[in-house]
């Protein structure tokens, strides 16, 4: 991904080199949507690989952003009634991220943040400003339904600094949660019978991560299941067997010529890794592997320099169509370039690796570590007991062997998921003895 499209968007494609978040003005649309995509996925792809120009390019992009900060704690190139939140998602899942990784950017980045969500409390208290269609706004009714639609992705940014960097803001970040779940698209209300398998079938939009994320401020433990209803369901009747979902800019059923679109398939990852960080399920890190491993890389040229819009389970070939089975996608949707159609597959898919390998490794209690998401990676961190490293040399899920050197400063536990598929009496074998394979992990539900 650093060697092709992903690593090199900042050099010469035009919605992210010439961006209005750089102070230029080129955007392809009205959102102005394409530079905080692009960022989202850069930061983990440059902090993945310990890449030095690509972290060049995260830093100096986050140095202009920070900088242009307005006065009144605006984050962003936008002025009067053409504030529009959404944008800021994506955008602020990239910061945090970027102060997670580095140090030095921690409180720069928080302290702007913090500036940002007292100016969001202000305009969602003020009959939500930014988040809800007024007449006389700039942008259309239609431009601000992406962030009603995917408030989850800011509550989480929210919760970040609730959890770690709280300031004097506590309250007020959860006033902003509540705020946008009053307006939002709230999945909860669609992950149920009547909904889903009623009168609302056709609708356009599906979010995976967004009930758990609400469960985490609203402590519902009801949405455990509605959560789970929402994947069952999606997979059953609109999954691909890639472990995707059928959706050409809506959703489609099974039918092996409907489509995927990539920023689906990047998308269904991360929301599948969040949810087994989240709710401890077996069965949500399966699915993202299986996503992982599969529909991502069938999605992008072995180069990684060109990718498609769309792809079909039964996709006899990449070429311009007479006429388009799809629902809201040209003629070319299913062939591979820089831009075959929707430039936010461009700027989104770099989150898609990147994402999954910064998922992969998660902290169990205060003296443990436990490897997720089966893939080959580094993890360095600090457990109660000092510094950790663990190293996993593998080539599954082509191979069933993983080879692990971990070191610490002083003794830890260590655990490595057993996938699903390897059925509940498998065993695993550790230096040639064998052991039972254990319980998987689940996190405490009140974190």
């Amino acid at each position: 991904m650093s060697d092709g499209l992903a690593g090199h968007e900042h050099g010469f494609y035009n919605y992210v080199a010439h961006s209005s978040w750089l102070g230029q003005d080129m955007e392809y649309s009205a959102l102005n949507e394409g530079f905080p995509y692009w960022f989202n996925g850069l930061v983990p792809l440059a902090y993945a690989l310990n890449d030095a120009r690509l972290k060049e390019q995260v830093h100096s992009s986050a140095q202009i952003v920070l900088d242009r900060q307005a006065s009144d704690g605006w984050i962003g190139p936008e002025i009067g009634t053409a504030r529009n939140l959404w944008a800021r998602y994506p955008l602020c899942l990239g910061l945090t991220q970027l102060a997670e990784a580095n140090s030095t950017w921690t409180e720069p980045i928080v302290s702007s943040l913090h500036r940002f969500t007292e100016l969001m409390h202000s305009m969602l208290a003020a009959n939500f400003t930014g988040y809800i269609y007024h007449e006389g706004d700039i942008l259309s009714a239609g431009d601000y339904q992406w962030g009603q639609v995917r408030s989850q992705d800011m509550m989480i940014t929210l919760q970040w600094l609730y959890e770690h960097y709280p300031g004097n803001q506590s309250q007020m970040l959860l006033d902003n949660m509540n705020f946008l779940h009053e307006k939002g698209l709230n999945w909860e209300d669609w992950y149920n019978k009547a909904a889903y398998f009623g009168q609302r079938m056709n609708e356009d939009l599906n979010s995976l991560k967004a009930v758990a994320v609400v469960r985490r401020f609203t402590h519902n433990d009801s949405l455990i299941q509605t959560a789970m209803d929402g994947v069952n369901w999606t997979m059953t009747y609109h999954g691909a067997s890639s472990g995707t979902i059928l959706a050409d800019e809506r959703l489609v059923g099974l039918a092996p010529y409907s489509g995927s679109e990539l920023c689906t398939s990047v998308e269904t990852m991360y929301s599948l890794s969040y949810l087994y960080g989240a709710l401890g399920t077996n069965y949500y890190a399966d699915r993202a592997e299986l996503a992982a491993f599969n529909s991502l890389p069938a999605m992008l040229t072995p180069d990684w320099w060109g990718r498609q819009y769309m792809e079909e389970p039964n996709q006899p070939y990449a070429q311009n169509l007479s006429e388009t089975p799809f629902y809201n996608t040209n003629s070319w949707g299913q062939t591979f370039g820089l831009e075959p159609n929707y430039p936010c597959c461009t700027v989104n898919h770099p989150q898609g690796w990147p994402k999954f390998l910064s998922n992969s490794f998660v902290k169990v209690g205060e003296n443990a570590l436990a490897h997720a998401l089966l893939s080959p990676g580094t993890a360095k961190t600090t457990l109660s007991g000092g510094n950790v490293t663990v190293s996993c040399t593998t080539a599954y899920p082509f191979l069933q062997t993983l080879s692990y050197i971990v070191t610490a400063d002083a003794p830890m536990d260590f655990y490595v998921r057993v996938p699903a598929w390897a059925g509940s009496n498998s065993s695993v074998t550790v230096n040639f003895n064998a052991f039972n394979a254990s319980t998987p992990i689940s996190p405490d539900p009140e974190t």
